[in-house]
């Protein structure tokens, strides 16, 4: 069977030699690894009359780090630019945006915002290891109790504490 083009993120081709499983694997792993591009809208599609379903947000974060570990194993090229961008994901996008007008005096607003950064700066570094090959190092920062997974888990402690302090 010929090579086949397959197109993973911006103009970043991979050329392969695939079998059906190997195109059925890389149509799974492309629609994975889109998380890099960045986001063209402002607003985020997960809002429900007006109210952002933070549950849902925080369950679309926890989604990245199986997509990492796809693009590691398939040793595929992504936009740590795109995955930096705070306001690229939709709790990013409503942070930075409507909560920030509705919520800024809620006390536990600051701290929210500053864990889901400090979250992307993380995923930023994994992402610059698999772009650099450094695959079995970006497989160990995604391990348990590393930065990555602990900046995973004070986003959420800090999410949720931001929901409750502002009544959502």
């Amino acid at each position: 069977m010929p090579g086949i083009a397959i197109r993973i993120v911006g103009m970043a081709y991979i050329r392969r030699r695939a079998c059906y499983d190997d195109l059925l694997a890389a149509r799974q792993i492309y629609s994975t690894c889109i998380i890099a591009a960045p986001s063209r809208r402002r607003s985020a599609r997960s809002h429900i009359e007006g109210n952002m379903n933070l549950e849902e947000a925080l369950a679309k974060e926890g989604e990245i780090r199986p997509k990492l570990l796809a693009a590691i194993t398939g040793k595929y090229q992504l936009d740590a630019k795109g995955v930096a961008r705070v306001d690229a994901c939709a709790l990013g996008n409503w942070l930075h945006g409507e909560a920030e007008s509705k919520f800024p005096l809620v006390k536990s607003y600051t701290p929210c915002v500053e864990a889901h950064d400090a979250f992307h700066a993380e995923l930023e570094k994994v992402v610059r290891q698999i772009n650099l090959g450094e695959y079995e190092q970006a497989q160990a920062m995604l391990g348990n109790g590393t930065p990555c997974t602990k900046a995973f888990v004070a986003m959420v402690a800090a999410t949720r504490q931001f929901k409750k302090d502002a009544r959502l």
